[in-house]
């Protein structure tokens, strides 16, 4: 019987990964969510988190992006307040009708805030956290400890008014009395009157307005701690060879990958999601693309217009070439007049396009069904830069879920079938 003989070298080539860059050509610029190459070792995004706008590099596990990593770190606890009421540090918040000292005693707690009610017959609050748009959305944990002495002549138990839940919301229980008390209250963010995200009434029996001047509570411990946050695509870095990274640094600007806390997902796998106002994330000028160019993407076309992306040229932001997709149809532009050649149904789509050096011979296929043209001229392609998400020119922005976008400076049609299989099966879309 013969025998078939590995050495150590073949063993290790069956285990190691092959990419489709790997497979299917070098490209331009290559941006994914997945690993493209074997011999690719950076990261695959870089992701502001919106809750103390620090960034940090995001790579990948298992040939995917590490998503674990990036909930985990998007949405580490944020204590946005905490109170130190100790006499060399005193209340600066929002009060109304009271009046606060600190580095108080009582019942054997050391450094407790004292608030007297002031101001006749009208409402008496503490507001310790304000502006919670900055956090809009976002889950949350409101603590804090109260003693209301039973001494006082009216007040015996408090209110909290608070806007971590769906709708407003009211904790009115807080009505023990001479005895040190722990409360808890978690919910998610809304916007309320004033901005004033959450305040601590003092009530006698159920009336919030009443006359009760020179009666006291204490509190301690007061913590607000945000428990979700949205990560915001800083870099997202370049497979290719060629480092032609698409960065966006103003923040506002900056697409989404993780939206409250959760990871935003198309099909079951990661995406990049636009705003559909301002977002959009270009790389810098490296020198023109050769004309013709082969584009694969994977996009999400539910949204009522925009801009996929497309690649630039450097002098005015003019189109090499735009991808327009809206859920009437789609539209392709190079340096000429547009053609709308079919209508889309609105879903996660693979798209397939080379463009033309003439402006007559261009592609265009979705889901691998090719869409068929007029033969109208629209112009030849090119460009330096590229950009997702927008037009380029700071109009025309898209609310699209972008997976994958891929730009080849060659006509790749040849390997399209491959190109679009390898997609397709990683994906699943069609």
């Amino acid at each position: 019987m013969s025998k078939t003989y590995f050495n150590i070298s073949d063993k290790l080539r069956l285990y190691e990964f092959d990419g489709m860059l790997d497979q299917y050509g070098d490209a331009a610029a290559a941006y994914s969510l997945r690993k493209l190459r074997n011999g690719y070792t950076g990261d695959a995004i870089r992701v502001r988190r919106s809750s103390d706008n620090t960034e940090r590099d995001m790579g990948f596990y298992d040939n995917e992006l590490d998503t674990v990593a990036l909930l985990n770190w998007v949405n580490a606890d944020y204590v946005r307040y905490q109170s130190d009421f100790r006499a060399s540090s005193p209340y600066t918040q929002y009060s109304a009708n009271v009046t606060t000292s600190v580095g108080e005693s009582i019942d054997g707690v050391d450094d407790a805030m004292k608030v007297t009610l002031t101001g006749g017959n009208t409402n008496h609050d503490i507001c310790p956290i304000l502006n919670a748009t900055s956090f809009l959305g976002q889950q949350v944990t409101f603590e804090f400890d109260y003693y209301i002495p039973s001494s006082n002549a009216l007040v015996d138990n408090l209110f909290n008014q608070n806007t971590f839940s769906s709708v407003t919301s009211s904790t009115s229980n807080l009505d023990v009395l001479d005895a040190w008390t722990s409360v808890v209250i978690e919910g998610v963010t809304k916007f309320a009157p004033e901005n004033i995200d959450t305040f601590i009434r003092a009530r006698a029996n159920t009336s919030q307005t009443f006359d009760a001047d020179g009666d006291v509570f204490y509190l301690k411990n007061i913590r607000i701690i945000q428990l979700t946050a949205d990560g915001h695509v800083q870099t997202w870095y370049d497979q290719s060879a060629n480092a032609n990274h698409a960065v966006q640094g103003t923040a506002t600007a900056q697409p989404k990958i993780v939206d409250a806390g959760a990871l935003v997902t198309v099909n079951g796998k990661p995406a990049i999601l636009g705003d559909g106002v301002d977002d959009n994330i270009s790389s810098t000028n490296v020198g023109t693309f050769p004309s013709p160019l082969t584009v694969a993407a994977v996009y999400d076309s539910v949204v009522e217009n925009g801009y996929l992306g497309g690649v630039f040229s450097g002098a005015n932001n003019g189109p090499g070439f735009l991808l327009n997709y809206a859920n009437a149809g789609f539209t392709a532009y190079q340096q000429g007049p547009a053609l709308t050649p079919g209508v889309l149904t609105p879903n996660q789509s693979l798209m397939f396009f080379k463009s033309s050096t003439t402006g007559i011979d261009w592609k265009l296929y979705i889901n691998s069904a090719e869409i068929l043209n007029s033969g109208e001229d629209i112009g030849a392609s090119v460009g330096d830069k590229i950009t997702l998400f927008s037009r380029g020119n700071s109009i025309s922005f898209s609310n699209a879920n972008i997976q994958e976008f891929i730009v080849y400076g060659s006509d790749n049609t040849s390997m399209r079938t491959d190109i679009e299989t390898n997609i397709n099966t990683h994906y699943s879309i069609y």
